[in-house]
Formats: structure tokens, sequence, C-alpha cells
């Protein structure tokens, strides 16, 4: 029906149908608690960070005897999606810190943004400390990398099925709505406008940003995802200048991937890698 309507604005003024493409484009969906998760979310200690937008709901799990790994959640999803992981990181001995963007889960607000995701990094920096290592799936990664490049500390990155071009979310959504280029370029000035800045499309993609971060970054993404395609990944992989390994799964497509025990296993052997355990295996193996 929307698709319709869409089609039909379009003839009626290309420039209506980017403002109503626009508004469609930045809500998020409510993302419901799911039974599988619910054990997870019920045993963190919860408080609330404000943002520009509300509040934002934020969840902690052990007290840090080891390191602060914090996660960051993909488009209408929330931080409960990560419950695998979360246990996981628990039984090693981590705080783990996880949080609902605003607009998701139980955070206030209609939408959100990477400078949103940034603000509210940069806060739980402030009361943390400097993080073992950011853990982000989707669009959560495309904001980790932005984060990691402008003030955010992390001596690791594991990004998980992440989108590498800024551009890349306007092109999936106009393509599902079959929009005409003439209405695809009123929505990116739309964008433009919003972020006061023509230079969007390369500052906020993850190339651009994964040049100049000294995070030690592992990518994970599934050859069968149907939302983000893998070449996201290998972009982003080959635009790295430092320390970085990309693995790549199948079968598990987009969502599936984080709770998959191979995945959990995967992002395990990379936040517990230390330069010292290298150093001894590389010792023991001459």
């Amino acid at each position: 029906m929307v698709k319709f309507i869409m089609k039909i604005l379009e003839l009626v003024s290309k420039k209506l149908a980017s403002k109503l493409a626009f508004s469609l484009f930045q809500k998020t969906s409510a993302s419901k608690v799911r039974k599988v998760e619910q054990y997870t979310l019920d045993s963190a200690d919860r408080y609330e960070l404000q943002s520009q937008h509300g509040k934002v709901s934020v969840y902690r799990w052990g007290q840090g005897g080891k390191k602060t790994v914090v996660l960051v959640h993909g488009w209408n999803a929330r931080a409960s999606r990560f419950y695998k992981l979360i246990n996981a990181l628990r039984e090693e001995g981590y705080r783990v810190i996880a949080f609902d963007l605003p607009g998701h889960g139980e955070s206030e607000g209609k939408t959100a943004t990477l400078l949103d995701c940034h603000e509210i990094l940069l806060k739980l920096q402030n009361e943390f400390g400097q993080f073992e290592a950011v853990v982000s799936h989707s669009i959560g990664s495309l904001y980790s990398f932005y984060a990691l490049k402008n003030g955010v500390s992390a001596k690791k990155l594991v990004a998980i099925s992440s989108v590498c071009k800024f551009d890349y979310l306007t092109f999936r959504f106009c393509s599902y709505f079959q929009l005409s280029k003439e209405t695809i370029r009123y929505i990116n000035e739309l964008l433009e406008g919003l972020f006061s800045s023509v230079n969007i499309w390369s500052e906020f993609s993850s190339d651009y940003n994964a040049k100049s971060i000294d995070s030690d970054i592992l990518l994970i993404h599934d050859y069968d995802d149907d939302f983000v395609d893998f070449n996201q990944s290998e972009l982003i992989f080959q635009s790295i200048n430092g320390s970085a390994k990309i693995h790549a799964t199948s079968g598990l497509g987009h969502y599936r991937i984080l709770s998959d025990d191979n995945t959990v296993d995967k992002v395990l052997d990379k936040i517990n890698d230390t330069p010292l355990k290298k150093e001894l295996i590389s010792s023991l193996s001459m």
C-alpha cells in the first residue's frame, strides 16, 4: 500500500514524494523482547542516560573483573539481540555494557543517527574508561567506525554484518520503493540538510573512518546476507591500514549470525586475544 501511495505521489510531485520517503526512512519500528532474550535482559543492572532525543536505556552485566565490552545493535533492533554473546562475555568475567539506541527498545525518541550513537558512546567512555572492545551489528557497525574515528577508544572492534557506505542505506531504501533518480536526489539533499554537510557520503562511511582508527579489527559477515551485501565488509577490510581480519560464514543471513555459536566463539577469541598471548604462542611454535 505504501509503495502504491509513493508511486502516485511521485507522479504529482517528486519533492513531496521525497519528503514522505525521508520521514519513512528515519522512522524506527518497535522491536519486542523475544522469550529467548528475556532472562538475559532481566539479569541486567539498568540505568538511563540523557540524550537529545530523551532517555536512553543502558544495561550492564558484571562488575568488570576483566575489562569493559560495549555492544552496539542495528536498525530496528535492541540491546537484547546480543543475548548469547552477553552471556558468554559474562562467563569470561567481562563487564558488558549495551544500550537501546533512541527510538529503539526501551529508549525514548522516534529515530537515531550515528551522531546520537557517538554521543552515547562518549558518555559511556567517560564513565567506564577505554573499552576493551566494541562489538557491533549492521548499521551499528557504521555508527561504531564513526565513533572510533571521533574520540571513542577501544582496543578492538568486532563488526558483524557491517554497512560500509553511508549511501548504501538510501540505496537499499530507495530500491525497495523503486524511486526515481530525481526523488532520490531530493532525499539526499534532505539528508545533507539534516547533518548540515554535503560531505556525509564519505565522512560517515566505514571505509573512510576505518583508515584512521587504531583498534584491532575483526569483520564477520555471512555470504548469504540478504540485507547487507557481503561486499560491504570487503570494502571496509580493503581500506584498513592496521591489524584486521575478515571471517566469512554461510547460511546464517543477517540476523541469525548474532546467535550462532561459532560467531560467538570467534568474537570471544578476538576479545580474549592479547599481544602477550600472541608472543607466547609464537615462541612455543618455534
